[in-house]
């Protein structure tokens, strides 16, 4: 494995490249620096959308590609729209309801493009506030939110992703009585900072982060063994399987130390810039 060789470093960022204080340390930052020195591209990898992730991407010091709502939305570093993958609006609504029957709080992410100024809106219900979870969730995304009295029934065009937060049994049992969708969706869940919560996402099954790195990969004329893609958690699985080079970090969940070459330090020990060092990316 000649990981010197690499030219693409794709990062996710909550529990990866963010440590426990949602911030990029000052050793991430630099070895972010030297890769982009030593010519290699960054691509930020994220389930966030634009709105949450922009504060965070202006701290970076370098320029970077960003796929969002975990790759159903992809943007060159000037800004530039490449690629959206919405969700099928027959699609969307069956979901919404699948999630409501099992006792799920959905929320649905659409827009043109997702930054407040650009028209992008979090559709909810009332009753998502019920969950303490979901409320810390919503409270940083006041901007955006839009409150309707039944989420099935709102224009499901340009929907990027629907998400709610629950408990395993009852995100296992959504996930069941969505199967029937799969050729129209992709789902997934993960842990939270509250591990007895878990975050249930849906997509286009055209919108994974390894599906997004692929995209981006070809455009520069590269291969999956120029790739080196770092981790945390189980959307980040396809992005690993598709890099050449897989990196979980030391905080990461079983599924994805399983598909990493190489486990480095947790987000809260500099991971990434650890994960830089150790393997010789530079």
């Amino acid at each position: 494995m000649d990981v010197g060789s690499s030219k693409i470093l794709a990062i996710d960022l909550d529990g990866t490249l963010l440590g426990p204080d949602r911030q990029i340390g000052a050793s991430d930052s630099a070895a972010l620096d030297l890769v982009v020195k030593a010519g290699m591209k960054v691509i930020i990898a994220t389930g966030r959308s634009l709105y949450s992730a922009r504060p965070v991407l202006k701290t970076i010091p370098v320029p970077v590609y960003v796929t969002l709502h975990n790759g159903a939305l992809t943007i060159d570093p000037s800004g530039t729209e490449l690629w959206r993958e919405t969700i099928k609006p027959e699609a969307a609504t069956a979901a919404i309801i699948a999630m409501k029957n099992s006792g799920l709080h959905p929320m649905m992410y659409t827009g043109n493009v997702c930054g407040i100024e650009d028209g992008a809106a979090l559709f909810m219900e009332d009753l998502a506030y019920e969950s303490l979870y979901s409320r810390s969730y919503l409270d940083t995304k006041k901007e955006i939110l839009k409150v309707v009295d039944d989420l099935s029934l709102v224009n499901h065009e340009e929907v990027l992703e629907i998400v709610s937060f629950g408990t395993e049994p009852i995100v296992q049992s959504t996930l069941m009585a969505i199967t029937p969708l799969k050729k129209s969706l992709t789902s997934w869940y993960g842990p939270t900072e509250k591990f007895s919560i878990k975050l249930l996402e849906v997509v286009s099954p055209t919108a994974t982060k390894g599906q997004a790195v692929q995209r981006i990969v070809e455009q520069l004329k590269m291969t999956p063994k120029d790739v080196i893609a770092i981790g945390d958690n189980n959307n980040d699985i396809d992005m690993l399987k598709y890099a050449g080079t897989a990196i979980a970090m030391g905080n990461a969940t079983h599924n994805v130390r399983t598909a990493a070459h190489f486990i480095t330090t947790s987000n809260s020990s500099a991971g990434v810039a650890r994960a830089i060092k150790e393997i010789g990316i530079l």
